[in-house]
């Protein structure tokens, strides 16, 4: 059982008492302190309606005790070992953590003009020391703990748990001194009895970037599950879940990159009606009130929400989800050169690391996954070759 520090009382997480105290702690912005170690590891009190949760503060994973639940150990280090140096800099006094974007958050004219250091438009990657928008969503998902998975977890998992575990992780996040949610569009759940009460709130959050004559446009970041993709006079729509009635125009430039770029994404997604696409978008609005999309990134999700790029990760996911060892999916880098595993099972007293090897493409690759192998200091290994056939079995509880 977990104990935390709040204010100088010690609680256990599983004290009749203990949501009255996080209700006070909440609207008093205390943070609690877990003592699975000594003097204790910062964490932060996020709220979901009356119920309040104590969750692990960014790029804490590793300075949890291996016995404490907030402690990932090969997943927290593969997810917070960003290459990217700079891109996240966590301020240990607020607990949140400022970002480094590599796009645009404005436009003057046709073309953007960023407020950070950015990429070109529609870009994967971004620079060497800022987030591109994949970037942003695999560390919101990560954050948000989309990338673990229980089986107790099953048919418990929807849109409107996503996007409050999604909100509460971007309110931990800030660019430029601001809280990244103020320029986050997450969709609410969507019921007709509350159409009206719903436009207006998105009327609302999106007053801020409505356009303003000789001034740049401010730009917004969409998160949204899509729905489809339809043709228009010119270019495409963009479609989002829970969002009928206010599409996203797409230019055919950026269509057409989108479809080359996230080609496997697309197969997969088409293939299987259970899976997700995830679109994270900058847009703007225009005069109309229209929205434009100026980049666009997209992930593919199972369909238990879980991340995966790949049939045989789709088929690991699956396989996952039907066992009752705690998982977590690693979201590597895009750039990285060294091989990542897929996913951890977090298992005591050691984790194992679940790799998918394709056929190297070379001798000096094969030696280089084999050197990691052996210096795997703190996990075992499990290793799925997709050249000798179908998965292997997996470890059961």
């Amino acid at each position: 059982m977990r104990r935390f520090d709040i204010d100088g009382k010690v609680i256990g997480e599983d004290s009749a008492g203990l949501q009255d105290v996080l209700e006070a702690a909440y609207r008093e912005r205390l943070r609690p302190l877990c003592l699975c170690r000594s003097p204790g590891v910062p964490t932060y009190i996020a709220r979901i309606g009356e119920q309040h949760l104590i969750k692990r503060m960014p790029f804490t994973a590793r300075a949890h005790h291996p016995s404490c639940p907030s402690h990932e150990t090969l997943a927290g280090i593969a997810a917070e070992d960003d290459p990217r140096d700079g891109a996240i800099r966590l301020d240990p006094e607020s607990g949140t953590a400022a970002l480094r974007l590599g796009f645009s958050l404005s436009k003057s004219g046709p073309r953007t003009v960023s407020e950070t250091d950015g990429g070109e438009p529609g870009s994967v990657a971004g620079d060497q020391g800022t987030l591109s928008l994949i970037d942003l969503l695999h560390h919101l998902w990560h954050e948000a703990e989309l990338t673990v998975w229980t089986a107790r977890w099953t048919g418990k998992r929807h849109w409107p748990v996503l996007r409050w575990h999604l909100l509460e992780a971007a309110r931990q996040m800030t660019i430029r001194g601001r809280p990244l949610a103020e320029r986050l569009v997450i969709p609410e759940p969507f019921r007709a009895s509350a159409k009206a009460a719903i436009e207006q709130r998105r009327a609302a959050t999106l007053a801020p970037i409505r356009p303003q004559s000789g001034r740049p446009a401010r730009l917004m970041i969409l998160i949204g599950e899509i729905k489809s993709f339809a043709a228009a006079r010119s270019g495409h729509r963009l479609i989002i879940r829970h969002m009928p009635g206010f599409d996203f125009l797409l230019e055919e430039a950026i269509h057409r990159r989108l479809r080359k770029r996230f080609a496997i994404e697309l197969d997969l997604w088409e293939a299987d009606p259970e899976s997700h696409l995830i679109a994270i978008a900058t847009f703007s609005l225009k005069p109309s009130g229209l929205a434009a999309v100026e980049e666009i990134a997209l992930m593919l999700v199972a369909e238990n929400w879980v991340p995966c790029r790949s049939l045989p990760e789709k088929q690991l996911v699956a396989a996952l989800a039907r066992i009752g060892t705690r998982s977590v999916k690693l979201l590597p880098d895009r750039q990285a050169t060294q091989p990542s595993p897929t996913a951890v099972l977090l298992r005591r007293p050691r984790p194992l690391a679940l790799y998918i090897v394709s056929p190297p493409n070379s001798v000096e690759d094969k030696a280089a996954f084999e050197k990691q192998i052996a210096a795997q200091p703190d996990a075992d290994v499990w290793v799925w070759d997709i050249e000798k056939g179908g998965i292997p079995p997996l470890p059961v509880r």
